[in-house]
């Protein structure tokens, strides 16, 4: 962590002050992004088991699976190939924006 920074405010501690926030935030940030890409390899986890299981199903079965099962089949199938849904800034933003409509 930079011991000083030197910003025009006239202040004497607004460089020791910046620098802990932005050490902070950088915290923040890097403890956010360990935790996304935690949740995201587990839905791959899952989805693989999801998929797996119905392959074993297919491989395995005789005849067509209960009821109650082919309804819950019928649900994870798309859930495992979703279409994409249209981008919310512009319609067809390649950075993929959410939220924020120019």
């Amino acid at each position: 962590m930079p011991t000083e920074i030197k910003i025009s405010t006239g202040h004497p501690d607004a460089g020791r002050i910046y620098a802990q926030a932005l050490a902070r935030v950088t915290a923040e940030r890097d403890a956010l992004h360990a935790d996304l890409t935690a949740r995201d390899q587990r839905v791959a986890d899952l989805e693989g088991l999801l998929q797996e299981t119905i392959s074993a199903w297919a491989a395995t079965q005789f005849g067509d699976p209960p009821t109650e099962l082919a309804k819950v089949i019928a649900r994870i199938k798309p859930a495992l190939n979703p279409t994409p849904k249209p981008h919310t800034c512009c319609g067809n933003c390649p950075a993929g924006c959410i939220g924020a409509k120019p």
